[in-house]
């Protein structure tokens, strides 16, 4: 009898070393150090399933592993995100049968507990997003068996002045048989005896836009096809993964110019959602002030200095620059005249910088550097010191650090300067980039506050879209851009509600996503620590204050004492908690008799035939209101619970089922996600062909070896009278 103890925490990571070493990713399952001794596990297959609305990206990743060993190992999984991505929600499966959730405390006590847990146990699983790096330690993976993972991220896919290109790096990270040639993988190798296969890659997708889409192209070719309302649907199934990210172009219809739409979701509340593109830069800007911070370690000697030099001259037509060498630590002030001379020494102290008094005055910082040891950390620190305002990089390196331009997507950007040949174009960026900071374009919301972007960055010339969601309760008064002397640029209003498009489950995350965002560009005041706290809680997201503690009931169970009250309130009393979820469901089951009798009425009375939405499956329960073949409505027992049509027509044999409670006539203790997809092996059809979100599983009732002992009772009692 195996028992499945493990524990899986996400923190929220404010550190992020980046280096020129590149990490394991995307999405590998290597063996950590204590399990070198090991035959590598094989990545057996990768299912994706990604949705783009709007401008908006929900990506879905589920990768299954094989442990080929004849004992237990421990193994690090990486992943890379889209710049920006926030992870929303994972689960992880050791044992072949249960999803484990995580499920969000406070930030401290989930440390507490884990520490408490890992000191008790051996080798518990961690989980942490550095950046946009996602690392998982994952223990238990069983001899002979497979380990599953499972997580939902949200980015953006923001639209240029020629529509949109998306680059998705969900191709399983192998080793390439030549890292010159970058044609074709060398798996790792196998174990005795075992085929060495390529993990098969699944990748189903969906685009939306109100703006209209164009012209849609996908690298490797995939199949493509349109869907009712004018969006488009693709999907790949490729037994040899490929070598480069999978990339999509998306031309629209209409120009992109800036847009507020409104979403309305079921339970009566309203958010809009602000498309800014780069905003039209006037033809004379005042001249502003930069903060220029000089890296003079010793790597940036030599010709990097001329190229220091060169660069200098080039901006101070456009800008006034205050400059400052960093050199052993200390920071001295430089004139423009002798920066090729100066002596560059000594390795790079970025945690030794200060920017001066006269940075906070200054319109933003420029750093010019190769990059060596700049981290995450340091790129916050830095920002914070120069008051927030935009702080850009130009990078004198061949090559850029992994992480580098993620960590300054929300606060500038870098420019690569290098080559002779990509210098002029590198060169008319930075120039873009420095009118973007002499304008110091911002976001005033209607009650005054500076707000900040969910994605992207304000920016002018041939820049990409920001995206900003706000309640539509709190658009009182028009949202307005300024430039640094309060001059409105733009100003965003809400269309009214009769616009509004429904919104889905995992847009409304966004809203509260961004209210944290805002509050974390503010000074982190008790009050503002709180507040972010509370709506990481509340709404079951990672922040710098709450985190995802994932654990098995019966670990949970085991070590009561050291995890948070809240938290295990989860963990109800069983027969409780059995009574509760039996009538819930049963609630659920009688609601989608009454559907379907309702659907079954207005097809007989109506000409036009009420059918479900052929990919997303929804039903129109609005208009069964409207026309009284549903009165009163459907009270949900669970706010989870959402009824869609199955694979079948429901003008056939088809039936309506909830993704919460599956179908009525469903086998029992069964999964709502497990019952569709069977329903989907019925009908002949891809249960990926289909745009729905399942909401975790339940826990298990009780522990694997309390299962065993309530099946084999009498068997036991039996034992027992012999002994």
């Amino acid at each position: 009898m195996k028992r499945l103890d493990f524990v899986v925490v996400v923190l929220a990571a404010l550190l992020s070393v980046m280096t020129c070493d590149r990490l394991f990713a995307n999405g590998s399952l290597r063996l950590s150090e204590r399990s070198i001794w090991a035959t590598p596990l094989s990545h057996e297959k990768r299912a994706v399933n990604l949705v783009l609305e709007d401008g908006l990206l929900l990506l879905e990743v589920e990768d299954t592993f094989q442990n080929p060993n004849h004992d237990r190992v421990e193994g690090v999984y990486r992943f890379t995100l889209p710049d920006q991505a926030f992870v929303s929600g994972f689960q992880i499966m050791t044992d072949g049968k249960t999803w484990v959730p995580g499920k969000v405390m406070e930030i401290e006590k989930a440390r507490l507990a884990y520490e408490e847990i890992v000191r008790r146990q051996t080798d518990p699983g961690l989980l942490e997003q550095h950046g946009n790096d996602l690392t998982i330690k994952v223990f238990p993976i069983e001899p002979k068996s497979s380990v599953k993972i499972r997580f939902r991220a949200h980015a953006a896919a923001p639209a240029h002045r020629s529509g949109i290109e998306l680059a998705i790096s969900v191709e399983p990270d192998l080793e390439r048989k030549d890292a010159n040639s970058g044609d074709g993988w060398e798996m790792p190798e196998p174990a005795a005896g075992v085929k060495k296969t390529a993990p098969r890659l699944i990748v189903a997708g969906t685009v939306r836009d109100m703006r209209g889409i164009g012209d849609v192209s996908i690298e490797p070719a995939a199949s493509i096809s349109s869907e009712k309302g004018g969006g488009k649907s693709f999907r790949l199934d490729l037994a040899e993964p490929p070598v480069q990210p999978i990339r999509l172009k998306m031309s629209l219809k209409t120009p992109v110019t800036p847009c507020v739409t409104g979403y309305s979701s079921t339970d009566g509340s309203r958010f809009l959602l602000a498309r800014i593109p780069a905003l039209n830069l006037p033809a004379t800007v005042a001249r502003g002030r930069a903060t220029v911070i000089l890296d003079a370690s010793g790597s940036m000697g030599g010709k990097n200095r001329v190229r220091v030099s060169r660069l200098v001259k080039h901006l101070q037509n456009t800008i006034d620059l205050n400059i400052y060498a960093l050199a052993e630590g200390v920071l001295t002030p430089v004139a423009l005249e002798t920066i090729e001379g100066y002596a560059c020494v000594g390795p790079t102290s970025w945690n030794a910088l200060a920017l001066p008094e006269a940075a906070s005055e200054a319109d933003g910082t420029l750093l010019i550097t190769d990059g060596e040891n700049l981290s995450a950390a340091q790129i916050e620190t830095i920002w914070n010191q120069g008051g927030r305002k935009p702080l850009w990089v130009a990078l004198i390196a061949p090559e850029e650090p992994a992480g580098l331009r993620a960590a300054l997507a929300d606060k500038g950007g870098c420019v690569r300067l290098f080559d002779e040949q990509g210098w002029q174009a590198a060169e008319s960026s930075l120039d873009t980039a420095m009118k973007d900071l002499c304008i110091s374009a911002h976001i005033v919301m209607p009650d005054g506050e500076r707000g900040v972007p969910l994605f992207g960055r304000l920016s002018g010339g041939e820049g990409a879209e920001a995206f900003l969601v706000v309640p539509a309760a709190s658009m009182t008064a028009p949202v307005r851009v300024v430039d640094r002397a309060d001059a409105v640029l733009l100003e965003l209003t809400d269309p009214g509600a009769g616009a509004d498009r429904p919104a889905r489950g995992w847009l409304n995350l966004l809203a509260t996503r961004q209210r944290i965002h805002s509050l974390a560009a503010r000074p982190q005041t008790p009050e503002i620590v709180r507040e972010i706290t509370r709506l990481g809680l509340e709404h079951d997201l990672a922040t710098e204050y709450t985190a995802f503690l994932a654990v098995p009931d019966d670990v949970a169970r085991t070590y009561a004492e050291v995890l948070n009250p809240t938290f295990l309130a989860a963990f109800a009393t069983p027969s409780f908690r059995k009574a509760r979820e039996q009538s819930r469901a049963k609630a659920c089951f009688a609601n989608q008799r009454v559907l379907l009798g309702a659907i079954e009425m207005y097809n007989m009375d109506d000409t036009t035939m009420m059918d479900r939405d052929p990919v997303t499956l929804k039903i129109d329960i609005e208009k069964l209101i409207e026309t009284n073949f549903l009165k009163g409505g459907i009270s949900k027992p669970e706010t989870a619970c959402d009824y869609r049509g199955g694979p079948e027509s429901l003008l056939g044999s088809g039936k309506i089922f909830c993704v919460c409670h599956g179908y009525a006539d469903g086998e029992y203790g069964k999964a709502a996600e497990d019952q569709f997809v069977d329903a989907c092996a019925s009908a002949g059809c891809d249960p990926l062909d289909f745009d729905i979100e399942f909401p975790p599983p339940p826990p298990t009732e009780g522990s694997p070896l309390e299962q065993w002992v309530r099946e084999y009772r009498f068997l036991l009692f039996i034992i027992q009278l012999f002994m």
